[in-house]
């Protein structure tokens, strides 16, 4: 059986779809990591404040999604308000850009020319800095 799997870093896969203008790439990753980042977040909260098995958490853990994992850490003071609202706000910032970039201006009156570089870039500078904010918060339970 064929398996794919990235090896090294996820911001160095990302950095290099970014570079080579492969931006629906790089922000879905990103996305898609930082999920599992926050899915880990949870699962070690579990393991260390309430004594869970994270061997029988890992996969039901890996089933939540980005929204109801970033409520959850919310609600039992993982984050605070900035960081939830910064993070609420990449995930939606994150469903505009797919959204928008396939964007057809048939059904448009004007021309739309896509999503704007200046405000992507922006959005994934933030979306860097989400990973480290995570990190160091996983890295207090470790």
């Amino acid at each position: 059986m064929e398996y794919i799997r990235w090896e090294g870093l996820p911001w160095e896969y990302v950095q290099k779809a970014y570079d080579e203008g492969h931006y629906i790439e790089a922000i879905q990753i990103l996305h898609g990591f930082i999920e599992n980042q926050l899915q880990e977040l949870l699962m070690l909260v579990g393991a260390v404040k309430f004594d869970t098995d994270i061997k029988n958490t890992w996969d039901i853990a890996n089933q939540i999604s980005f929204l109801n994992c970033l409520k959850s850490l919310y609600i039992i003071g993982q984050f605070n308000q900035k960081e939830f609202n910064d993070l609420l706000n990449l995930n939606s910032a994150r469903n505009k850009i797919i959204h928008k970039i396939f964007f057809s201006s048939r059904y448009n009156k004007e021309s739309y020319k896509g999503y704007p570089k200046k405000k992507f870039d922006n959005i994934f500078k933030k979306s860097i800095k989400a990973i480290e904010l995570i990190y160091n918060k996983i890295e207090q339970f470790v």
